[in-house]
């Protein structure tokens, strides 16, 4: 008994309890990751390079309040009640201020271009705030709650395994266009998917046993301290450079499927689908690509009537149909969006039939994008129990080396799938690269505490806080530098900016979609291991 007062042992549904906030938590990593970036440039008119500006710009504002929050957490007494104690009262005002932040950072009330990149950075940040609210007490709890390794890397193997079903659930349910249609159905998803897991965790793991914290270090003699641990600065550098390749690799998923749908159609290679298998009896899309007048005439989403010259014909039996679309028409007639949803609709049931097995299902119920997102994501959550398990057997610190090495070498042999352009490869390629991501997810946190006890062995008071603060920062820079960085490199090979959704690129941006996504990533995987490999062998084990 007295080991479990020590926080020796948890209960398993503590570690579930514990561990399920990640899924609220990374569907926000969703959207910040993979669906803001996309939307920017795809759906509000932003170029490529100034989208990747606003996703640097935001880090300024993490860099700050990270470390603070930390510090704040790490400070803060258990006024707000001794049962909720003294870091859950932050994950709760986090959650709201996160899920409303997140709201107007998709809502800019009709703007595009410069004005609406303000927009978005504006409330962004103040959405990333929210999310520090969230993460940082959070990943504090690991060490507060127990000091068995073991029992870390269970947790932490719960933690990502449900990180993995949010971001699958967010892949699968928030899809970029889903956003942009801004439905009440697609918020109360999202709020829900948010809230009420980190609500659970707040309530499940609030009889949790706690540890002794020790003495409160002041805020200033706690920031000098990190440089007596060049170990703890290395993980969080060698964690910022593996997050770096995951951040640059998810953001070239949307881009990349809607690019290999589009050249497939302008190779002619469903030709027979859009001649034979296409069935122009439904008459709505007959009227969505505007080759029946509906009764009443024209009318856009709101309702209101719309001319008929600024209503194209798309017809998908005329040889070259997809060449033959004037998008800038598109995007300038207030029936362009509707044209342009019916035409994806289109892409996406073409695609389908060109897959084998259950990836079909899944491209009819998500899009080819949920379908590569949802496997990658599968293999993720399928994979953590057995990382979980290499790591026992052959320590944590080989694992993950083990797994770099291999996330490295198949995302290179990717890049030779998306040159094939065969739809079938590259929805169940994505599995594999998930099975390594689990790697990466888990192992490097199940590393952390053992860098953060070293500083209360030490004597060094509370560090939780401060340290999980300085972690996070790392990991969001490197999530806000990836998609910069990815926007910048396909801004300067011509990648064009929509309002639609998508848009034809050339082969000078599609090329340099798949290198982004694929070689690109693999570099900074591999370039993590030695870094990774500097640190004392205790604390990585």
């Amino acid at each position: 008994m007295a080991k479990k007062s020590q926080g020796e042992s948890l209960s398993v549904s503590v570690k579930v309890a514990w561990g399920f906030a990640d899924l609220g938590i990374n569907i926000f990593v969703y959207l910040k990751s993979i669906v803001i970036f996309a939307f920017m440039t795809q759906y509000m008119g932003i170029g490529a390079a100034l989208s990747g500006l606003v996703t640097g710009l935001v880090v300024l504002t993490d860099m700050v309040t990270d470390p603070l929050i930390g510090v704040w957490s790490d400070r803060s007494s258990s006024g707000f009640g001794s049962r909720f104690g003294r870091r859950r009262p932050f994950m709760v005002l986090g959650m709201i201020l996160m899920f409303a932040f997140t709201y107007l950072m998709f809502s800019p009330p009709g703007l595009t271009g410069t004005a609406a990149a303000l927009w978005v950075l504006i409330f962004y940040a103040l959405a990333s705030v929210g999310f520090t609210l969230v993460a940082v007490p959070y990943g504090a709890m690991a060490t507060e709650m127990t000091k068995s390794r073991q029992a870390r890397t269970l947790m932490m193997g719960f933690r990502f395994a449900f990180a993995s079903i949010g971001l699958l659930l967010a892949g699968l349910l928030v899809t970029p266009s889903a956003i942009a249609t801004g439905s009440l159905t697609t918020w109360l998803t999202l709020g829900t998917l948010m809230i009420l897991p980190i609500t659970v965790c707040v309530l499940g793991t609030a009889r949790a046993p706690r540890i002794d914290q020790g003495v409160t270090v002041p805020l200033l003699r706690q920031l000098t301290l990190l440089r007596a641990h060049p170990h703890f600065i290395r993980h969080v550098m060698a964690y910022g450079i593996m997050t770096l390749g995951v951040a640059i690799l998810s953001s070239g998923i949307v881009f990349i499927t809607t690019d290999v749908a589009i050249r497939q159609v302008q190779s002619d290679s469903y030709a027979t689908f859009f001649t034979q298998d296409f069935d122009f009896r439904n008459e709505a899309e007959r009227q969505a690509l505007g080759l029946v007048v509906p009764e009443g005439g024209w009318r856009d989403k709101q309702g209101k009537p719309v001319p008929p010259d600024a209503v194209q014909q798309i017809d998908p039996r005329v040889p070259n149909w997809f060449d033959a679309i004037d998008f800038q028409t598109l995007e300038d007639s207030p029936y362009g969006r509707i044209q342009a949803e019916a035409v994806q609709g289109l892409l996406n049931r073409a695609i389908q039939t060109q897959i084998i097995g259950p990836g079909a299902i899944l491209v009819s119920l998500a899009g080819f994008f949920g379908a590569v997102f949802a496997l990658f994501l599968l293999g993720s959550i399928i994979s953590q129990l057995l990382w979980v398990r290499l790591a026992r057997t052959m320590g944590r610190s080989r694992a993950l080396v083990l797994g770099l090495l291999l996330y490295g070498s198949l995302v290179c042999l990717y890049w030779l799938v998306l040159r094939s352009g065969n739809p079938t490869a590259i929805v169940y390629g994505t599995f594999f690269l998930g099975l390594c991501n689990g790697a990466y997810q888990n192992l490097p946190w199940a590393i952390l505490p053992n860098l953060i006890e070293e500083a209360k062995a030490q004597g060094q008071g509370n560090a939780e806080g401060l340290f999980n603060g300085i972690w996070l920062s790392g990991q969001k820079i490197a999530n806000s530098i990836g998609p910069a960085l990815f926007g910048i490199l396909i801004a300067l090979f011509g990648f064009q900016e929509s309002t639609l959704g998508f848009s034809p690129q050339t082969a000078q941006a599609s090329a340099a979609l798949e290198v982004c996504m694929t070689i690109l990533p693999s570099l900074f995987f591999l370039a993590a291991i030695p870094l990774f490999l500097s640190i004392r062998s205790d604390l990585r084990r």
